[in-house]
């Protein structure tokens, strides 16, 4: 196990000693997950340390005592532990703990209970689900389902890469020299992060991982639809847009959204032309300019799918404007 000494700043690098356990709790819950830490001593010897990368933080913690840490559950976040020490793992208080010594995932449905070594510490770094997602779809592809049998086969060997890129990192941000350029930093501190992100993904339940994936594409959609609008846009378009085959973009909006990606390209629409219908200036604009704008090439069409949506002409919501 890599021996860390107490961290010396660095380009990169902020650093905190403390005796008191709320101001080193605090310290890292704002850095990584809201966690609670136990101590029998009424003082400790810690020190908290974090490197900012791009969008996140690679945090170093030794409280210079026993102490219990219990996390509860991680929700939407992902939050990798790497002891640097043997680390007591449970996830019930009275349970007996399985002794960690390589990276592992907080649990995101119940609380983690961790006895880090007081001398030796830990490394976290936590980061949001969406950017998991997003990074996911160019580590693993379209098809992100991943059997049992393949997780627990690799298990031990990804938990290994996982402390080998957050004890790589840390050791990489140590070793700068205070007068590296600030783009030569930008550009170490990107890398550190898309390589531990890419050790999350292959340490955590990919089924999980696909749900996100897929609400990020479908959400990255209507971005990208409002964004076009006005444009001729086909199927075709919206599949390539995140990267899916015409099949499976038509799978995707059907389970998320239960319509067709043509459905959602004019429900998306019809919003977008509501929304300029009360906000125009009834002097500057009329219905069929707004309606023309946003995409919509047959003005009898657009009526008669706006009145089903909107249960009014949109005559009448741009005179209800006007009228106010």
């Amino acid at each position: 196990m890599t021996t860390f000494a107490d961290p010396v700043p660095a380009p990169p690098l902020t650093t905190l000693s403390s005796k008191k356990v709320d101001v080193l709790r605090d310290t890292v819950a704002r850095q990584t997950t809201p966690h609670e830490v136990y101590c029998a001593t009424k003082t400790l010897d810690g020190v908290v340390a974090s490197v900012a990368l791009p969008t996140t933080k690679l945090v170093y913690v030794k409280y210079g005592a026993d102490v219990v840490v219990s996390a509860p559950p991680t929700g939407d976040k992902l939050v990798a532990t790497v002891p640097l020490g043997p680390m007591g793992v449970s996830h019930k208080t009275a349970s007996t703990p399985d002794y960690r010594a390589h990276g592992f995932l907080l649990s995101s449905t119940q609380d983690t209970i961790m006895r880090p070594d007081p001398g030796e510490g830990a490394l976290v770094f936590a980061v949001d689900s969406a950017e998991i997602a997003h990074q996911a779809e160019k580590v693993l592809g379209h098809d992100q389902r991943f059997g049992q049998f393949q997780w627990l086969r690799r298990q031990a060997l990804v938990e290994q890469s996982l402390t080998q890129m957050c004890t790589g990192a840390w050791e990489m941000a140590m070793c700068l020299p205070a007068d590296t350029p600030e783009f030569v930093v930008s550009r170490l501190m990107n890398s550190m992060q898309l390589n531990i992100i890419n050790s999350l993904i292959l340490a955590c339940d990919h089924t999980t991982i696909s749900v996100s994936t897929e609400n990020s594409r479908m959400s990255r959609l209507i971005s990208w639809i409002q964004q076009h609008a006005g444009d001729c846009i086909t199927v075709a378009d919206l599949a390539a847009e995140i990267g899916l085959s015409v099949r499976q973009l038509q799978a995707s909006v059907a389970h998320h959204f239960g319509i067709t990606p043509l459905e959602l390209l004019r429900e998306t629409r019809l919003r977008m032309v509501r929304a300029e219908l009360i906000a125009a200036d009834p002097d500057a604009s009329t219905v069929s300019s707004i309606a023309y704008s946003l995409g919509f090439n047959h003005l009898g069409r657009f009526s008669h799918h706006y009145y089903i949506a909107f249960g009014e002409k949109p005559s009448e919501t741009f005179r209800m404007k006007h009228h106010d």
